[in-house]
């Protein structure tokens, strides 16, 4: 997993054999972060992906992966069926790559490991709407939630999800995020958070930081690190 630094945004790339996904490509500036984001892939000697999977349309998950797609081939972009007015969303659908949209619970192959994907009800909206990744494989399991508050946490818990070794904090480590409840029920052992050097937000909140601390978690932050790469 490589948590690549593009400021105040999101973008994690999964990688298994031959096989790579982008998780979310947002930032602040589209075109930064997508330039970021293709020289980041090309030091690891990626040139294409099997697909890209948005858990959200908001600018700092979302607003640099038509760039993406217009500079490299992807195989297929995974959509949650949310946002209907989405400018983000409109313009996706309007490239040449495939898009399959999940309105369920989706599960699918990478390497030798499984992406699962957890939708939320078509109901919600706002950050509760995000979809969540699940990445599992024999020496590595990881978590991303997207923006999801602790209510849309509980509501990915009921789907059985057990214990973990990465989670990708919700909302840049925002104190609505990362709850207890979600921290005991996956215990990961490594908490990422993605955030801009010095943003505006204030993330990661200290509450979220002492939180994990008191958890017993190891604490990576791209805001104080750079891009995070984890092999397992």
């Amino acid at each position: 997993m490589t948590v690549i630094d593009v400021g105040q945004g999101q973008c994690v790339l999964l990688q298994s054999k031959s096989n790579a996904y982008l998780i979310d490509c947002g930032g602040v500036d589209p075109d930064l972060t997508a330039s970021r984001v293709i020289n980041q892939m090309h030091a690891q000697g990626v040139y294409s992906l099997d697909g890209i999977i948005l858990t959200h349309y908001d600018s700092d998950h979302a607003n640099a992966a038509a760039n993406l797609i217009s500079a490299l081939p992807v195989e297929t972009l995974y959509l949650p069926n949310i946002d209907p007015g989405s400018p983000i969303r409109e313009k996706l659908t309007l490239q040449d790559t495939p898009v399959r949209w999940v309105n369920e619970n989706t599960s699918f192959s990478c390497g030798t490991g499984i992406i699962k994907l957890f939708p939320a009800d078509l109901a919600i909206t706002g950050n509760e709407s995000s979809m969540c990744i699940l990445f599992q494989s024999k020496k590595c399991d990881i978590l991303i939630t997207g923006d999801r508050n602790a209510q849309g946490e509980l509501a990915l818990l009921q789907q059985g999800i057990g214990d973990i070794d990465v989670l990708v904090a919700g909302h840049h480590g925002a104190d609505t995020s990362t709850s207890m409840a979600l921290l005991q029920q996956t215990k990961p052992e490594i908490v990422v958070i993605s955030a801009g050097e010095d943003n505006l937000h204030g993330h990661p909140s200290p509450h979220t930081l002492l939180r994990l601390e008191r958890f017993g978690c190891q604490i990576r932050r791209t805001d104080l690190e750079g891009t995070i790469i984890i092999r397992g």
